[in-house]
């Protein structure tokens, strides 16, 4: 977790991960790790940060039904950004007063929610907006595409998933930026 002021408003950012990993990571990538249970650490972690912070946001890599779950049992959280499960929610779902935002998977859209706080620096109003990623508007930034040719090197040869992997051949390819 993380407690960032911004605008004078002290948010706590804390990451949850499934426990559930695919087989196709080789282990020698996740063996230093350790995933602990989410449901237990939110518990564990948010009540202390919401003492110490304004609003507390969740980036959650569960699913959407579990994000619902998270949301009900652990009161205070404000926001979760959510993934996992690759759902595309242009509108926030609410499940216990907590908003539940994803944009999808691959790269498709970059979320962006905009908050209006009352006096209490609660949220009392909000817009959400979900901006796609196409490579004919936005130019690629140099670095950020320096860091995806060495990934897919590694993936190539083996390095991010396993070999053997079969559902790899079912990803499809990032469009290439075009040149400008």
């Amino acid at each position: 977790y993380v407690i960032k002021e911004i605008g004078g408003v002290k948010i706590a950012f804390v990451g949850l991960t499934t426990t559930k990993l695919s087989p196709r990571i080789p282990p020698e990538n996740i063996d230093k790790l350790v995933f602990a249970d989410p449901l237990a650490a939110a518990k564990k972690y948010v009540p202390l940060l919401k003492e110490q912070s304004d609003l507390v946001v969740v980036l959650s890599h569960l699913g959407l039904s579990q994000d619902k779950e998270l949301a009900k049992a652990v009161s205070d959280i404000d926001i979760i950004i959510g993934g996992h499960d690759g759902k595309v929610l242009y509108d926030p779902v609410q499940a216990a007063k907590v908003l539940i935002l994803q944009a999808g998977d691959r790269g498709q859209y970059v979320g962006k929610l905009t908050l209006e706080l009352d006096g209490q620096k609660r949220i009392s109003s909000y817009r959400n907006e979900l901006i796609p990623v196409d490579h004919e508007i936005y130019t690629p930034d140099p670095y950020v595409q320096g860091i995806l040719k060495d990934y897919r090197a590694k993936e190539r040869s083996g390095k991010i998933y396993s070999p053997d992997d079969r559902r790899k051949k079912l990803i499809l390819p990032l469009p290439q930026p075009s040149s400008r």
